[in-house]
């Protein structure tokens, strides 16, 4: 009796050990499909809003998942670019360099005939080099923008030759040279903004 019993008790758990391995089989075998629909240009317009409320309050951890959103396929919403260089401006002020220089040369990769987003792209590569303190591979790569006349806008040309100056005058203690560069912005672009600063307000006149 107690060797039919084991007999028994045997053959049940041999039948839950099979039943077992043959359910795990039919779970290995099935396959989760997961279907992410794109988004809409819309979506992607708020995500891009949001970020930029996140950028200004200096949330940029944060803003840059908002931004992903905005570069992902779908809908061409018209922000992608803009959004990408935003990205590289994000992790530069997060002190992330290399992340930076990545996403910004990304930016001149995927985009080659916006010339705005690529200008302002190879200007933030120059802060890259700020940060790594290569600041006269950071003077030659402005150089280079201006002499080439790559984006012509008022602003911006301004913007790269003040900040040559200031490169020359703050991180490399070179006064004459800072002199040169300032003076160049108030005679190229009397009428920029960037004119204004108190850097230059003591050259004016002289």
């Amino acid at each position: 009796m107690q060797r039919i019993s084991n007999c028994y008790w045997c053959s049940a758990m041999l039948m839950v050990l099979f039943l077992g391995f043959w359910s795990v089989s039919l779970l290995a075998q099935q396959q989760l499909v997961v279907t992410i629909e794109p988004l809409s240009s819309s979506n992607k317009l708020l995500h891009f809003v949001k970020a930029e409320t996140l950028r200004t309050n200096m949330k940029f951890r944060e803003a840059i998942g908002e931004y992903r959103q905005v570069i992902l396929p779908g809908e061409v919403c018209g922000k992608e670019a803009e959004a990408h260089y935003d990205i590289g401006i994000c992790y530069t002020w997060l002190g992330k360099k290399d992340s930076a220089e990545v996403i910004f040369q990304q930016v001149i990769k995927t985009y080659p005939d916006n010339m705005e987003v690529v200008a302002f792209s190879r200007y933030g590569l120059s802060w890259v080099d700020v940060q790594r303190g290569k600041f006269q591979p950071a003077i030659d790569r402005l150089q280079q923008l201006l002499d080439q006349n790559f984006y012509a806008d008022k602003e911006f040309c301004a913007r790269a030759q003040f900040e040559i100056g200031r490169i020359y005058l703050v991180f490399l203690h070179q006064p004459d040279q800072a002199e040169q560069a300032f003076r160049k912005v108030l005679a190229n672009y009397p009428d920029a903004e960037v004119a204004n600063h108190p850097f230059l307000a003591k050259m004016k006149g002289n």
